[in-house]
C-alpha cells in the first residue's frame, strides 16, 4: 500500500493491488512457484498430463507448468468441443417411447447439457439459449405417438404467455411427466426391474408375507441352503449346522450333490443296491409257480419305488456324518446304472 492511501479502502482492491504488482524476480516468488511445481508434478504423476509439465522441471516453474497444463487441457478448443457436443445433443437426440428409456431420463439429459453449457459460457463468448429456446428443443426432440403425451404437448405450445408454460422449461417437464407413456407401461406391469429388486423373502413353502421369513437360499444364521463339502461344513458354527440339517431333512432332494466324488459315490451305491434287489426279486419269481408269475415291469417298479424311499430316508439320517445327501432318482436313471452294472 503505497504511502498517503486511504486506510478506509476496501480490502479485495488493496489484495487486486498487491497481487498486480507481485514480483516475478522475488525469492519468495521463485520458491512459491518451485512449490506450485511440485503439488502438479505430484497430482498429474504417470498420467497423460506429465508430459505437458516436463519442459518446466529443470527450473520448477509452476507457473508456466499451471498455464501449459490450462491451455492444453482446459482451452479455449476445448470449450468450443464441449459446446459442440450438447448442442448436438440438444438438436438431435430424439425419445420415441418405445424403449425402456423414459422420458424422465430424456429430460434429464436436456438439463444437463444447459447446465454444460453454462459451465462453457464461463470460459468463452457464447450466447445460452433462453428459457423458450430450451423448451422448443424439448418438445421437437419427442417423438412419441402417445394421445395423452402430445395432448400435453400441444398445451405447452398454446401457452404462450410470459410465464406460461412455452417459456419455463421446468414447469414444462413437471407438466409432461405424468404422460410418460413408459412409465405407465411399468406401473401397469406391477412388476419392478431386476435392478430395483435387492432380495426376496420366502417363507420354507415359498410363501411371503410372514414374519418368519427369510431370504430364499439363506438361512436365519446367515448359512446357505445348499450342498456343502467336507471342509466347507467343518467351518460352520454349530448354530448354522443345525440350521442345515434340517432344512437337510426338510428337502432331502435338494441338499444331494450335483457333482463331484460325492456323488458318483451315491449313484454307485443306488446302482449296486437296486441291482441286487432285482436280482433277488427275479429269482424269487422263478421259482414261484406259473400261475403267481408276476408282471416284470410291476416288479422293477415296485423294486425301484421301495429303494428309492428306503434312500432317500437313510441318506437324511446320514448325511450330518458324511456331509452328502440324496439326490432325486428317476426310474430311467435307476434302471440305466442297473443295466450298466456299476458297482
Amino acid at each position: 500500500m503505497e504511502p498517503g492511501q486511504p486506510h478506509s479502502q476496501e480490502h479485495g482492491s488493496v489484495e487486486s493491488e498487491l497481487v498486480a504488482r507481485a514480483s516475478h524476480t522475488h525469492a519468495l516468488f521463485r520458491d512459491d512457484s518451485a512449490t506450485v511445481y511440485y503439488k502438479l508434478e505430484e497430482a498429474t504423476r504417470s498420467t497423460q498430463y506429465a508430459a505437458s509439465i516436463k519442459p518446466f522441471q529443470r527450473n520448477k516453474d509452476g507457473r508456466g507448468a499451471w498455464n501449459a497444463i490450462v491451455s492444453q487441457f482446459a482451452g479455449t478448443d476445448k470449450w468450443e468441443a464441449e459446446i459442440k457436443r450438447q448442442e448436438q445433443l440438444l438438436h438431435t437426440r430424439v425419445w420415441k417411447g418405445q424403449s425402456n428409456f423414459s422420458l424422465e431420463a430424456f429430460i434429464s439429459q436436456h438439463r444437463n447439457a444447459f447446465v454444460s453449457l453454462q459451465a462453457c459460457a464461463e470460459h468463452v463468448q457464447y450466447q445460452l439459449p433462453n428459457e423458450h429456446s430450451r423448451v422448443g428443443f424439448l418438445l421437437e426432440g419427442i417423438q412419441c405417438s402417445d394421445a395423452g403425451l402430445q395432448a400435453a404437448m400441444a398445451s405447452v405450445k398454446t401457452d404462450n404467455a410470459p410465464d406460461g408454460l412455452r417459456n419455463n422449461f421446468e414447469a414444462t417437464a413437471a407438466h409432461l411427466l405424468p404422460y410418460d407413456p413408459v412409465a405407465k407401461k411399468r406401473q401397469a406391469s406391477g412388476k419392478r426391474g431386476a435392478a430395483q429388486i435387492s432380495g426376496l423373502d420366502t417363507d420354507k413353502d415359498g410363501t411371503t408375507g410372514s414374519a418368519t421369513t427369510h431370504k430364499a437360499g439363506i438361512g436365519k444364521t446367515g448359512v446357505h441352503l445348499r450342498y456343502h463339502k467336507t471342509e466347507e461344513y467343518h467351518k460352520l458354527t454349530k448354530e448354522q449346522k443345525d440350521e442345515l440339517r434340517q432344512w437337510r431333512k426338510d428337502n432331502p432332494n435338494d441338499a444331494a450333490p450335483t457333482k463331484g466324488k460325492a456323488a458318483k459315490k451315491w449313484k454307485k451305491q443306488i446302482a449296486a443296491i437296486v441291482a441286487s434287489e432285482l436280482e433277488s426279486q427275479v429269482k424269487k419269481a422263478q421259482d414261484t409257480p406259473d400261475d403267481d408269475d408276476v408282471d416284470a415291469a410291476t416288479l422293477i417298479a415296485s423294486v425301484v419305488k421301495d429303494q428309492m424311499k428306503k434312500q432317500e430316508t437313510a441318506a437324511a439320517a446320514a448325511v450330518d456324518a458324511a456331509n452328502s445327501g440324496t439326490k432325486k432318482v428317476t426310474l430311467k436313471s435307476i434302471l440305466k446304472m442297473a443295466k450298466n452294472g456299476q458297482p
